[in-house]
């Protein structure tokens, strides 16, 4: 149990939806590597799963807005209970993200347009809400979006999350380590370790 946008609130679960290859981020394994490193990094979890629609789309490469409203229908439909067996009120798919993504809701490409368009912010930030786990130990995610005239309006809706500790982990960390020829044990699931060796992940050339 928890808040979010400024209300009690209980987390009941939570996907890992990994993106589509039409995304063109040149470091990305092939989906069904991805979907398998994904699965077993959560098959310990009573609580965290893994959807494969968002990679495996034939249709190819669709936009954050679209998933989150896909998975906002979803979580309308969950049936919920109180603990006391009184209904609960209606589920809320929030978008759990780094504080990186949050700052580049207001970035430019080198053509000058918006990376996230205004109706894509729109909706993800007032249907799904954001939580945003900072990145850095300077904590300066929240100054961020008040100086911000397009995310000020949305600051009630983006939950800002600090972890306990910083770790610096990040898959371009790994994937470094993995390039350098050392050990990744303890910085990812043992199963998901495992499966790179086994599977030669590792020489993957967008990876070197």
């Amino acid at each position: 149990a928890g808040s979010f946008a400024g209300e009690p609130a209980t987390v009941v679960g939570g996907y890992l939806s990994p993106v589509h290859e039409g995304y063109g981020k040149k470091s990305l394994a092939p989906t069904n590597h991805r979907l398998a490193m994904a699965s077993l990094a959560v098959e310990d979890s009573d609580w965290l799963m893994v959807d494969p629609w968002e990679a495996s789309r034939r249709e190819g490469y669709l936009l954050t807005r679209d998933v989150m409203l896909r998975f906002s229908a979803r979580a309308r439909e969950l049936k919920l209970r109180t603990e006391d067996g009184s209904e609960a009120p209606p589920a809320r798919a929030a978008m759990l993200c780094g504080s990186d993504v949050v700052r580049s809701f207001t970035e430019y490409t080198e053509a000058g347009e918006r990376v996230w368009s205004d109706e894509d912010l729109h909706d993800i930030l007032t249907t799904n809400g954001v939580v945003a786990v900072e990145r850095e130990v300077t904590g300066t995610l929240d100054e961020f979006i008040k100086s911000d005239p397009i995310l000020r309006d949305y600051a009630t809706n983006i939950t800002i999350v600090r972890p306990r500790l910083f770790t610096g982990i990040s898959s371009t960390i790994v994937r470094s380590y993995l390039r350098d020829g050392r050990s990744i044990r303890y910085l990812v699931p043992e199963g998901v370790r495992s499966y790179i060796y086994e599977h030669e992940l590792q020489k993957l050339e967008n990876w070197q």
